[in-house]
Parts: structure tokens; sequence; C-alpha cells
């Protein structure tokens, strides 16, 4: 997962370089900002395009929490 201030700068740049690595990229797209709306709204979706899945951060915490009680159930 990618966070970080510049979603139109830094963070952008981090999930091609993490996807050119060959990591799965899940970026948390709600809680990062970009220098403008115009600017954080296009590198999502470059993000989305090219690079990652672009997400909700509670939706990805409740996936997250859904498959941690999935996963403790099955080994019990």
């Amino acid at each position: 997962m990618i966070t970080g201030v510049f979603t139109d700068c830094c963070d952008m740049l981090a999930t091609f370089e993490a996807s050119n690595l060959g990591d799965k990229v899940v970026f948390p797209g709600n809680i990062t900002r970009g220098f403008s709306e115009e600017t954080e709204a296009a590198a999502k979706k470059i993000i989305s395009l090219y690079t990652g899945l672009v997400v909700d951060d509670d939706a990805l915490l409740k996936e997250w929490h859904a498959r941690f009680a999935r996963d403790r159930g099955a080994a019990a």
C-alpha cells in the first residue's frame, strides 16, 4: 500500500516503481492529496489505469478485517 503527501508526484512515481518491480499496488486515494484537485484526479486516473488499484481506505480496512477473521476462523 502506498500513501503520501503528493498524489501527483511522489505517490504516483512510487506506484510506477512498485509496479515495475512486480508488486501489486493498492492505493488508498482518499487519504492522499495532490498539488491541486485537477492534478490529484489525473494522478489517480493514471494509477488506476497503469499501476494499481485505487481504493477507499475504509473499504480497504473492512476487507482486511474480513479476511483476517476468515483466515483466523479457518486456522482454528
